[in-house]
């Protein structure tokens, strides 16, 4: 993962080397705060990343509302990845050399960063710098994504997923269960149903969800399945077990 990070950094790093190599300051500036134009900078290129990560997000097939809440939410409240970005690649010494002392003395490291980052965005869209750009952004949630679930990466095959999620549940249950999938068309939908199957058990109804079109309604349903089981957001019971009927019990003689 570290390697993976550094060829991420590492042409940002040469692009910023070279783009603010001089030291300079903007004039108009106002004791505290950034100057304007790298409040616009900012500003713009916070937007430009929230649109996007969250397109990112629904490239992988990740488009429910609390899914991308919590993607998002982790990239926020966890500042180490943009932090590592931002000091690594030499971009917070950029900023460091345009912006006012008293804002540096006054603002916490983490928002420095994120801020100095967000700049960059904007910086490489307007030099229509799209490769470095889909690297800053693209290649790095990828990273982002992967570290939280390594089996991420894996996601595009069914039968993978199907083993992460009969893993976890073998660890919640001490029981290793089988999943099993079924499926229903009428007209133009498909119903999609993923369960869990115990010897001596029920089945339990893990997760159903309709499409149109049979394969990707199915690599969806495996994909949030396993990203809830992950997140905690889904801990399901143990199926019930089978009772036995009394007519199936011998009779003594």
């Amino acid at each position: 993962m570290a390697k993976q990070l550094r060829q991420i950094i590492s042409p940002l790093s040469a692009y910023i080397t070279t783009r603010f190599q001089r030291a300079f300051r903007w004039s108009g500036t106002k004791d505290h705060e950034l100057p304007p134009f790298l409040q616009i900078a900012f500003l713009r290129g916070e937007a430009l990343l929230r649109e996007r990560f969250f397109s990112y997000l629904e490239s992988r097939h990740m488009d429910d509302a609390e899914t991308q809440l919590f993607f998002w939410r982790q990239l926020r409240e966890n500042p180490e990845l943009l932090t590592a970005v931002s000091q690594q690649s030499g971009l917070h010494d950029a900023l460091k050399r345009q912006a006012d002392a008293g804002w540096l003395a006054q603002t916490e490291i983490e928002t420095q960063h994120y801020t100095a980052y967000c700049c960059l965005l904007w910086d490489l869209k307007i030099q229509r710098e799209q490769q470095l750009l889909a690297t800053a952004t693209d290649r790095l949630f990828a990273h982002f994504s992967s570290s939280l679930f390594p089996t991420e990466r894996k996601q595009s095959d069914p039968e993978q997923i199907k083993r992460e999620i009969r893993k976890i549940l073998a660890q919640q249950w001490n029981m290793r269960p089988e999943i099993k999938e079924s499926f229903q068309t009428s007209d133009d939908v498909v119903t999609f149903t993923l369960l869990a199957k115990l010897p001596g058990h029920h089945p339990l109804e893990l997760t159903v969800l309709q499409g149109k079109r049979l394969k990707p309604t199915r690599l969806k349903a495996c994909q949030g399945l396993l990203r809830d089981l992950e997140a905690g957001r889904y801990k399901p019971e143990m199926p019930e077990k089978r009772t036995t009927k009394k007519s199936s019990v011998p009779e003594p003689f």
